[in-house]
């Protein structure tokens, strides 16, 4: 298991882990990986350390990396925009940033509860980089019965995302998401096996 802070556009830095227990799968600097690697999205107060009792398990097969979302875990935090729709733009923006940065052309995105909205966001705009989209208990989703009558929730539940996103205004779901920043720091102490030399005051 490894951790590196990848940098983005701007210097933004993605915190992210890589597993690999089969190395012939994974490739190296001259060849590609021969399964395609499979990238995991934590949800609210979340981080890299949610999915630590999956993470060797499901690298008996491919590649497997976790990302903190800006502004959780040992990633940077960012300032998005303050309307709902240019908010998910940006959050997908910089997934896509770190997809061309670790050079993959298909990833196996999965995403846990709002790391489902974004990973589902991510997918319909990237569509052409998504081999397998796996989702649970994703956060705003509807089934297609329930479309029409559920679109004022579905506003609601995007401004919501924008909301965890911005950390701005003074209201208690911002301060829910900036909690959510410090406990997926928190989850860093809490799990052995993922590294936490890197850790910063905060």
């Amino acid at each position: 298991m490894k951790t590196s802070d990848v940098k983005i556009r701007d210097g933004v830095i993605i915190h992210t882990v890589h597993i690999c227990d089969n190395p012939h799968l994974c490739g190296n600097g001259d060849s590609p990986a021969s399964a395609t690697p499979l990238v995991m999205v934590h949800g609210i107060g979340g981080a890299i350390p949610a999915f630590h009792k999956n993470y060797h398990h499901l690298a008996r097969d491919r590649c497997v990396y976790g990302i903190d979302l800006p502004g959780f875990g040992l990633s940077e935090r960012v300032e998005f925009p303050d309307d709902p729709d240019g908010c998910e733009r940006q959050m997908v923006d910089m997934i896509e940033q770190w997809r061309t940065v670790m050079k993959f052309d298909k990833i196996i995105l999965l995403g846990h509860s709002f790391g489902g909205y974004v990973s589902a966001a991510y997918a319909l705009q990237h569509h052409e980089h998504v081999q397998h989209l796996v989702l649970l208990d994703p956060w705003g989703m509807f089934s297609q019965e329930d479309d029409a009558s559920n679109e004022k929730t579905k506003t609601l539940m995007k401004k919501m995302a924008q909301k965890v996103c911005t950390h701005l205004k003074v209201d208690p779901f911002t301060k829910f998401a900036s909690f959510g920043h410090i406990v997926g720091k928190a989850e860093y102490y809490l799990e052995p096996d993922i590294e936490t030399s890197k850790i910063k005051h905060f």
